[in-house]
């Protein structure tokens, strides 16, 4: 009986542990967890619980930062990502990401300074190479942009939105043949509906099957 007691006990606290964290590192990885399991309420409560446990803990603003970006809180999470930055002036992901939030706001130049400071930091960081790659299509600069779309490819052949921006890139540029590949590849590697979806439309308007 005292050894099934015991054994309950460990069990109880190590609940109590995962479920109610004491450290601003317990919270994060809560937060995390939430966050993943599509919980962005929770997460950014947990998040901002670690925040008040630890104010210096770069990486709760930067998952914060990215939970109100996916609640569509754009100036908080700004807010956030450059907080992340203030404390590990080095963080490259939070440039990226406040990069592509600044893009969307339609400041371009302040965009173009985080993405090169991103890539500045973090030379492998393929998904930078993605963003820039649409800062410089929405900026007009198509060529520019397949290069930077290119480069993320080499990073990482199988993002296929990459391939996807590519293709369309080149479709505008009546590059036929080389935007009809890129855009088969899209549906070699996704499952993605929305992605399939376009990769899909922009074959039939070039007349491939």
């Amino acid at each position: 009986m005292l050894r099934y007691w015991l054994l309950c006990s460990v069990v109880v606290l190590t609940a109590c542990s995962i479920f109610e964290p004491s450290t601003a590192e317990g919270y994060l990885a809560r937060g995390r967890a939430a966050f993943e399991q599509g919980d962005t309420t929770r997460a950014i409560a947990d998040y901002s619980q670690a925040l008040k446990l630890n104010p210096g803990l770069a990486e709760a603003y930067y998952q914060r930062g990215l939970a109100y970006r996916r609640a569509g809180s754009r100036g908080r999470a700004i807010a956030d990502f450059s907080d992340a930055i203030t404390r590990k002036p080095d963080y490259a992901e939070a440039y990226n990401q406040r990069g592509v939030l600044l893009d969307e706001q339609g400041k371009y130049e302040a965009a173009l300074d985080d993405l090169d400071r991103a890539l500045q930091l973090k030379p492998n960081l393929a998904e930078a190479y993605y963003n820039r790659g649409i800062l410089y299509g929405e900026m007009g600069n198509l060529l520019q942009a397949i290069d930077e779309y290119s480069q993320a490819l080499e990073l990482e052949p199988t993002m296929a939105a990459a391939w996807l921006a590519r293709g369309s890139a080149r479709a505008v540029r009546r590059d036929r043949d080389n935007a009809i590949a890129d855009l088969r590849r899209v549906l070699e590697l996704s499952q993605d509906p929305g992605l399939r979806q376009q990769a899909e439309i922009q074959l039939r308007e070039l007349g491939a099957r």
